[in-house]
């Protein structure tokens, strides 16, 4: 099995290329070499061999092949001399490795790397080198710089580190006390995980990360080994984010975020700062696994971001985002996707992992065996949008002048052209171009599955453009059924006559409305249940194509029941019932009253009932894959909006109202945003004009207080979306952008955390010994003082949410910065009676 092949064998190579670089650590490196004990040295001597040429074109006057050769091959051993791998399997594999070395090296150069591998002891397995070599090319971080040399102390922390580290210390002792560790469920406290946020967010480097971690470990509140530390931080990130437009600056703008950046740039040198990179790709994909989308998001972004700064080595970068996507699960995605309000976070994931890009995605459905994957494909290409079109109608293009015939090449075209019909089509292009590509495939000499693709795009072109052609193939299946022996099976048939009725009605055109009516009308032989497919017509109002309305009302008095010498002379029921559904979207009176009389007339057949309400109780079908059919790959369409729909309607989860405004706000939606709690009771009222913030309400906060409450404190519930068209829009000074609101408000939301954590709801507080300051970031100096007189007599922390109505946020901020500086302690509570 090749390295490409095998991922575990890519993944062990991979790791021992960071370790020849100098870029992962023994210890960390053990594993992967233990791995390859099991695969022939062939493949580990090819990795070797490459990196020491690599690294002799760079310096070719300084460093000879052979010494090169020697230097990886050494690095492997000492991995056995530090008695990290003491596998038995070691010293064979280390001598075939050490002949593979021979072997590729140049000939002149041999001898001179025969003696050294005799001083390193390859064949007796012991012994150590005695020639070093030194001043190999490797990467170095520009913002880290080189390490420091083996055996020296860190630098002292800096008078301001030192600084920052005595106030730390001073927090955690307000917070838990001194004189001991905190109490047993300290640690799984919030306040412990908000005070890890603020240990790893507010170090200015790594010595002093280091050390704050300390007290927190000797508190009983920390990580047990500093490794763990980045798992601990991710739990902390709320699970949501916004996507921000292009160039937009991604920098996290404290807190969490800030927390988890910290733990891996701050990891100490740069084997650990990629080791822990590595480690918040891969937790990206855990969290989004686990339906955590937006948290997911966060990581990704994050990583990508510091590969982007040059922050961890950017071969590293480009070999891990490479296959990062493999990671993600199949089910989870599909499921981001069929949410409108994850698909702007799942597009973003998309830029980010080049396995996602839409040439690699096509490459990908070209092959894919499996139908669950390439629904997935085909999910993931849709999520592009306008900008993977082009690229989707140029693979078309080529897949055709290829010629392929082969028997389920059409699986791939079809899935091509399903794609053209979902993919919203980009400006200036020539829908000209795409009949004459697609026009050939609407024939019957296609599958029926490719056919129907391939007439439902016609259906698409602007401008009735391939009315025309579906005419004309409405007419060659008629004659293919009445032929003897017919051109194709029954079943076949009835599916091409579907799709025809299908795109016929919704090309818009009153031509093909009136052609799918004569069709039905005519009941040709061979053409089945053609009546039946008026159906599609029950979907559109007909009051506007008053030649077809009339075609149906006159049929339909045909075929109402007649009485002759008393008794009722029942025709053909099911027809027209048929005929009842096709009147179903009609309001004209015509149409109404036609339905009514069936209705009072004969209340008790199956088309009275149906004309009683309105022709609506047997909806048309929607186009479907159908059975013996391989249209698995059949997947929902991508939500477009449409500003004529009425309302949205749905659920929320804990984090879920920060992606639908975002999808709001994408869609340039106007309209009145309802948000209901897990009861059902009214929670805020919220009015957007364009995508722009107009206004909100909630409780007895109104404005941006009210938006930033419902985001500060979140909760499950529902939403109603209701567009608004015709009323006057407020000045446009009175509108905000809400992308930045919601911005600041995960800023608050985040920050309300960490001061609610320090000093909690029923917290105790009372005046200290220092006098009040304000925050550099509140200026309403009739804020402080109303908070500071309802406090500094007595009182707990929740008594002073409702002082004035402004937003949870700045209030609990000031109780912390008062906490922080000594103007108010936390009390303990009073003796029982």
């Amino acid at each position: 099995m090749t390295r490409a092949e095998d991922p575990q064998l890519r993944e062990a190579l991979d790791e021992l290329e960071l370790y020849l670089a100098d870029q992962l650590a023994p210890l960390l490196v053990a594993g992967a070499v233990e791995q390859l004990l099991a695969r022939p040295p062939a493949l580990t001597g090819e990795l070797l061999a490459r990196w020491a040429f690599e690294q002799a074109s760079l310096r070719p006057r300084e460093l000879a092949a052979a010494e090169l050769l020697f230097h990886a091959l050494r690095k492997v051993h000492q991995l056995h001399e530090l008695g990290l791998v003491t596998d038995p399997r070691f010293l064979p594999f280390l001598r075939e490795l050490a002949a593979e070395m021979l072997q590729r090296c140049p000939p002149e150069q041999r001898e001179r790397l025969a003696g050294l591998i005799a001083q390193l002891g390859a064949g007796a397995g012991a012994g150590r080198a005695r020639t070093p070599v030194a001043g190999l090319t490797r990467f170095v971080p520009a913002a880290t710089g080189p390490p420091p040399a083996a055996g020296t102390t860190p630098p002292p922390l800096s008078a301001a580190a030192l600084a920052s580290l005595q106030r730390f210390a001073d927090l955690l002792e307000k917070r838990f006390g001194a004189g001991g560790p905190a109490p047993a469920d300290a640690a799984s406290s919030e306040a412990a995980q908000q005070l890890l946020v603020l240990a790893a967010a507010d170090a200015g480097n790594a010595e002093e990360l280091s050390s704050r971690l300390a007290r927190l470990q000797t508190a009983g509140l920390g990580p047990a080994l500093e490794r763990d530390l980045l798992r601990n931080l991710i739990p902390t990130l709320p699970d949501w984010a916004v996507v921000r437009p292009e160039g937009a600056s991604a920098t996290p703008q404290g807190g969490a975020a800030a927390a988890v950046e910290h733990a891996v740039r701050l990891a100490g040198d740069r084997a650990r700062t990629a080791e822990r990179w590595k480690e918040l790709v891969q937790s990206a994909a855990e969290e989004f696994n686990q339906g955590a989308f937006g948290r997911a998001l966060t990581l990704v972004d994050l990583a990508a971001r510091m590969a982007r700064d040059g922050e961890v080595d950017p071969q590293l970068a480009a070999r891990a985002f490479s296959r990062a996507h493999e990671a993600y699960d199949t089910a989870m995605l599909l499921q981001a996707a069929a949410e409108s309000r994850h698909r702007p976070l799942l597009r973003r994931l998309l830029e980010i992992h080049p396995g996602w890009a839409p040439r690699e995605l096509l490459d990908a459905l070209d092959q894919e065996p499996d139908s669950k994957r390439r629904r997935l494909l085909l999910t993931l290409l849709e999520v592009w949008g306008r900008e993977a079109r082009p690229i989707v109608f140029e693979r078309l293009g080529l897949a055709i002048a290829a010629g392929a015939r082969e028997a389920n090449a059409w699986w791939f075209l079809r899935n091509l052209v399903f794609l053209l019909r979902h993919l919203p089509r980009e400006p200036g292009s020539d829908p000209r171009q795409e009949l004459e590509l697609i026009g050939p495939f609407t024939s019957l000499d296609w599958h029926p599955s490719f056919q129907r693709e391939s007439l439902l795009l016609l259906a698409q072109l602007p401008d009735g453009l391939g009315l025309p052609l579906l005419v004309e193939r409405l007419r060659q299946a008629e004659k293919a059924a009445a032929a003897t022996p017919p051109a194709r099976s029954p079943e076949e048939l009835a599916r091409v006559f579907q799709a025809l009725a299908h795109a016929l009605v919704h090309q818009g055109s009153a031509e093909g409305r009136r052609a799918l009516v004569e069709h039905a009308l005519a009941r040709r032989p061979g053409t089945g249940d053609s009546l039946a497919r008026l159906r599609e017509l029950g979907r559109i109002d007909l009051a506007n194509d008053p030649p077809v309305l009339a075609r149906l009302l006159a049929e339909l008095q045909e075929l109402i029941p007649r009485r002759v010498l008393g008794f009722v002379v029942r025709r053909r029921d099911e027809e027209l019932t048929l005929l009842v559904t096709a009147l179903a979207a009609t309001t004209a009176p015509a149409a109404r009253a036609a339905l009514a009389d069936l209705a009072a007339r004969f209340p008790d057949s199956t088309f009275g009932r149906l004309a009683a309400a309105g022709g609506k109780a047997a909806p048309a079908p929607v186009v479907t894959p159908e059975d013996g059919e391989e249209d698995e790959d059949e997947v929902p369409a991508t939500p477009v909006p449409e500003p004529e729909r009425a309302s949205l309607t749905g659920d929320l989860d804990l984090f879920g109202l920060p992606g639908l405004l975002q999808n709001l706000q994408q869609t340039e939606a106007t309209g009145r945003l309802l948000v209901r709690d897990a009861d059902g009771q009214l929670a805020a009222e919220m009015r957007l004009v364009g995508g722009r913030f107009a206004s909100c309400r909630s409780g007895r906060l109104c404005g941006e207080a009210a938006l930033y409450q419902l985001l500060e404190l979140p909760f499950p519930g529902s939403f109603e979306f209701t567009r608004t068209s015709g009323a006057a829009p407020p000045p446009p000074g009175d509108l905000r952008d809400l992308l930045g609101l919601l911005l600041e408000s995960m800023r608050r939301h985040d920050e309300l955390r960490r001061a609610r954590a320090l000093v909690p709801d029923d917290a105790l507080l009372r005046a200290g010994g220092a006098r009040p300051t304000a925050p550099e970031t509140e200026r309403d100096g009739e804020l402080v003082r109303t908070v500071w007189a309802r406090v500094r007599g007595g009182a707990r922390a929740r008594d002073c949410d409702e002082v004035a109505p402004v937003d949870l946020y700045r209030i609990r901020t000031l109780l912390a910065h008062w906490v922080g500086e000594g103007a108010l302690e936390i009390a303990p509570e009073p003796a029982a009676p």
